[in-house]
This record gives C-alpha cells, sequence and structure tokens, in this order.
C-alpha cells in the first residue's frame, strides 16, 4: 500500500530473506525451540516493518491534512474523499497487524517458553503495544479539533471494508480508564524491569541489539504515548476529579501489583496488563472453512508450480489485503523436486543477473517456512515477499479460495517462476503502487512477473490515488476474456449447510460457474 520515501531500514527487510534462506536450506528438522526464535525472529520484523509504515502514515496525514481546501470549501471533492480514505486503509490496516503481534505473544501462548525467550517475546508484544498507543492517540489528536475532519475519519468505505466509526472507536479504546490504567500500569513494571540491572529484560537487551533496540524505542515512546493519552482527555473535558482519583501514581501501582501477583512476575504481568479490554478494528469475523484431510490431500495432488491461488478472508487486515471477492493473490512453488520438473534449472535462468540466478537456484531448494511448515507457497505479506505453507493457510486463512492456472508454455511458466523466486525478499508495498517497481504487495508479484507472458495482458485499475491490480481483477480479467486466459483448477467455498464450516470442493465447469455466481454479487 502506501509508501515513502522515508521507509526506514530497507536492509532489515533484506536481512530476513537472507536468514530464512540459510535456515530453510538445513537438512535436517528443527527443534520446538529453534522454530519459535525463527518465529519470533520473523514477528520483530512484522514489527519493524509495520511501524516503519506507521511513520510513513503519519507524514501522509499531516501533509493531507495541512493542505486540503475542504474548510473553506465545506465538503470533500472526490480527490481528498479518495486520499482519506488511503490514509485511513493504510492506518486500519497496520493497527490491525500490531494488534494481531501483540495476541500473538499474550500470557497464555508463551506459557511454555524458556525465559529469556519469554523476555525477547515480551519485547516484540510491548513495542508492537507501545506503537498502537503511540499511533492511535497521534490519529486522535490530528483530528480532535477539527470537526469535519474527524466525520471523515468517521465515515463507512465500504470498497475498502472500513465500517463507520474508525475515528470514534479508536478514540473510546484510548479514552477507557480500564486501558488507560492497564497501559500505566504495564508501564510501571516495565521500568521496574529496566531499573533492575540484573533483569533478564536488561541482560537480553545488552547481548542482543536487536532487542536492545527495541528496549530504546519503548522507552522514547511510551511516555510520548501516555501523554498523548493525556492531552485527548483534557481536551475532550474527561479528566473529571473521579477520572484523576483513578490514574493516580498509588491507584495505578495497586493495579500493576495485583497484576504481577497473578501472573507470578514481573514479565507476564506487562504481558497480561497490555490492552486486555481495548477495542479492536477487526471487521466482523466469519469462521474459516474447515478442509477435511481428504480435500487437503485433493488439493495438493491437483496443484502444480506456477499456480495462483486466490484468497478471501473476512476481518483479516493485517496482511494489507485488499477488499473484494477475493482479497490476496500467492504463487504456489510445490516442493523442490517439482520446482526442477517445472523447469526451474539454470538454462531457464538465463534472463536473471548471474549473481541474482546463482541466489534463485539455492532457493529453489527451500523445504521449510520459519515456522516449520511446508514451504510450497511465495506470498508478500507485511514483514515482504516470503515463503509461505498451503496447509497452513489452508486451516487458517480462508474463508473461500481459487485457483488458477496460467496457460503458459513450459518455458514461459519456468521463467514466470523463475521472476516469482527472484523478488523472495523485497519489502512490501503499502502503497500498492503497481507504477513503482521496488516494492511488492501480494497481486503485484503475480502482475510484475506474468504480465506479458503469453497472451497474458492484465490492465490496471487507479485505487487509493495509484494504478493497482485486486485479487478480483485478476478473476474479472479471465472472465471477461473469450474463452478465459486461466484453467479454473478448483474453487473452495463454505458448506450451504446451516452452521457448517466445513470446505466444498468445485472442479472443472463446476467452478467456473460458481466463480461466475460469487463475482456476480
Amino acid at each position: 500500500m502506501l509508501r515513502t520515501h522515508g521507509r526506514g531500514n530497507r536492509t532489515q527487510a533484506r536481512l530476513l530473506a537472507a536468514t530464512l534462506l540459510v535456515v530453510l536450506c538445513v537438512p535436517y528438522a528443527m527443534s520446538e525451540s529453534e522454530v519459535e526464535q525463527l518465529r519470533l525472529e520473523a514477528d520483530r520484523k512484522r514489527v519493524v516493518a509495520l511501524t516503519a509504515e506507521l511513520g510513513a502514515i503519519r507524514t501522509d496525514a499531516t501533509a493531507l491534512r495541512d493542505s486540503l481546501d475542504r474548510k473553506q470549501r465545506g465538503f470533500y471533492d472526490s480527490v481528498e474523499h479518495e486520499a482519506v480514505a488511503a490514509i485511513l486503509f493504510r492506518f486500519v490496516g497496520c493497527r490491525e497487524g500490531l494488534w494481531d503481534l501483540v495476541e500473538a505473544h499474550d500470557v497464555t501462548k508463551v506459557a511454555h517458553l524458556d525465559e529469556r525467550h519469554a523476555a525477547r517475546s515480551l519485547l516484540v508484544a510491548f513495542s508492537a503495544g507501545t506503537h498502537l498507543i503511540y499511533n492511535s492517540s497521534g490519529f486522535v489528536l490530528m483530528a480532535l479539533d477539527d470537526e469535519q475532519l474527524r466525520g471523515k475519519l468517521n465515515e463507512a468505505y465500504k470498497k475498502y471494508d472500513i465500517p463507520p466509526g474508525t475515528y470514534g472507536r479508536v478514540f473510546d479504546s484510548l479514552t477507557s480508564i480500564e486501558n488507560i490504567q492497564r497501559a500505566r500500569a504495564a508501564w510501571l513494571l516495565f521500568r521496574e524491569e529496566v531499573r533492575d540491572a540484573d533483569s533478564l529484560l536488561n541482560r537480553v537487551a545488552a547481548e542482543e541489539p536487536e532487542y536492545r533496540r527495541l528496549k530504546l524505542e519503548i522507552e522514547e515512546l511510551y511516555p510520548v504515548a501516555m501523554e498523548n493519552v493525556e492531552a485527548i482527555l483534557e481536551a475532550s473535558s474527561l479528566m473529571l476529579p473521579n477520572v484523576r482519583n483513578r490514574l493516580r501514581h498509588s491507584e495505578v501501582g495497586r493495579v500493576a501489583k495485583a497484576l504481577e501477583k497473578r501472573f507470578h512476575g514481573r514479565l507476564y504481568a506487562m504481558r497480561g496488563a497490555l490492552f486486555v479490554n481495548v477495542s479492536r478494528l477487526k471487521s466482523p469475523v466469519s469462521e474459516v472453512v474447515a478442509f477435511s484431510p481428504a480435500q487437503l490431500k485433493q488439493v495438493k495432488l491437483m496443484l502444480e508450480p506456477g499456480d495462483i491461488i486466490l484468497t478471501y478472508t473476512a476481518g483479516y487486515m493485517s496482511n494489507l489485503f485488499l477488499p473484494g471477492s477475493f482479497k490476496h493473490g500467492m504463487t504456489y512453488v510445490g516442493s523442490p523436486d517439482q520446482r526442477r520438473r517445472a523447469g526451474l534449472i539454470g538454462d531457464h535462468m538465463q534472463f536473471l543477473p548471474e549473481t541474482r540466478r546463482q541466489a534463485v537456484l539455492r532457493e529453489v531448494e527451500a523445504t521449510a517456512t520459519a515456522e516449520g511448515h511446508e514451504a510450497d507457497l511465495i506470498e508478500a505479506v507485511a514483514e515482504g515477499v516470503i515463503f509461505s505453507s498451503l496447509e497452513h493457510i489452508m486451516h487458517t486463512h480462508v474463508n473461500r479460495m481459487v485457483v488458477m492456472r496460467p496457460r503458459l508454455s513450459e518455458a514461459l511458466r519456468a521463467k514466470y517462476l523463475a521472476s516469482v523466486f527472484a523478488l523472495l525478499g523485497s519489502e512490501y508495498d503499502f502503497r500498492f503502487d503497481f507504477g513503482e517497481a521496488t516494492y511488492q504487495c501480494c497481486t503485484e508479484v503475480i502482475y510484475r512477473c506474468m504480465n506479458g507472458l503469453g497472451t497474458t495482458n492484465f490492465e490496471l485499475t487507479p485505487r487509493l490515488g495509484t494504478p493497482t491490480l485486486s485479487a478480483d481483477d485478476i478473476v474479472n480479467h479471465h472472465l471477461a476474456a473469450d474463452g478465459g486466459v486461466f484453467d479454473i483448477v478448483l474453487l473452495a467455498t463454505h458448506s450451504d449447510v446451516a452452521d457448517s464450516h466445513d470446505a466444498v470442493l468445485h472442479v472443472g465447469t463446476a467452478a467456473e460457474a460458481e466463480l461466475r455466481r460469487i463475482m456476480a454479487h
């Protein structure tokens, strides 16, 4: 989605790809602790990517607010309306991504970890939570004295899956006294841990530079974030005597001690204090469809390297997918043996520079993701273009899925796959700007690698002020062409039986017919 030139350290994202490449090619099974460490490192890099984008959003939002002529005019024109929608879409998506990271490291999910790993996990969660308060409070302050802008930020933007009242919900979550108490209690516990020279948190920060940076960033931003919250309370006349009493240091200290006793230690108490009651910005989430083991096996047997997989997941925004009947696009790459049989060998990669060609040939041998799942997909998500797992996605992120096979010769399919592999490690394109090739969003990988191959010619559509290609656009490109441009391998939907979330697989002409029906609604 949206980007600016002030992107932070691009090397961070590229190091992720290099780290994953080394690990993915290791020829032995990883232990549970090794998998946990890789997962934690991936989450730390997600925090870096999302917070860098939030910084860009703040810059763009401030410039937009200060440049608008709508105050004199009394309304927003179409260009301004689209610009506000773009800012809001970016903000909601990044905020949702940070919330997912806080939740992924809550008390119940890290209780089995050793203490040192738990300290790293706490720093990731606390950093995500700090940026949530810091950026949410900045978002509220930006429009606090601007009734017209507040109204605009509270509008529904249906084509971007943004419900009405976004500004109001962020405001309510920030000014909830219970939430403020817990946030301040978490800060007290954090400061106590930091002031203890021999604390595990300090030892981890002293010995591991990446986590020291998280610690220093928390120490810098958290006080500013809480000052922002107090400014919102003051400006909104909410700092009444009873509110002030509940936010006294002694009262907050009582909450902190109670949490420390409940969670048996400061590290877990800090995590338990993190924003337990803060309202979320997710759309209502319907249950993902449930694939049986037989269906999963059937799907994997039907797929070939080079197949495009488009999915829809209700309410799932952390990867910043464009809305529609289908939101996200991935490329199936199969196993190393399947990749080689599909032509991913040196002879079909001569179009790549030599150094990149050798890197791709090494990546062809990758077998596992950072989480230890089978690496048979390549997708672009918030932390960049990475390996992913079909089985994991089918179990966790699918309400609807279509598999489309490009009608390409063997040589062109190998070229497509090689181009996809060559993009591994690219940073995510938060602008969804297909006119700029440095950064990649999910469908941008497909567009950049497939457009112009054979008879494939995608038409870009302006959205959020930039030329884009959504997953729906790819489907419609096929449906609008005489005879189509893909073969529809299968379509997975939920059962029509009441209260059932079982998956139904459509294949052949039935899949094409059901796809047309879905897109017509």
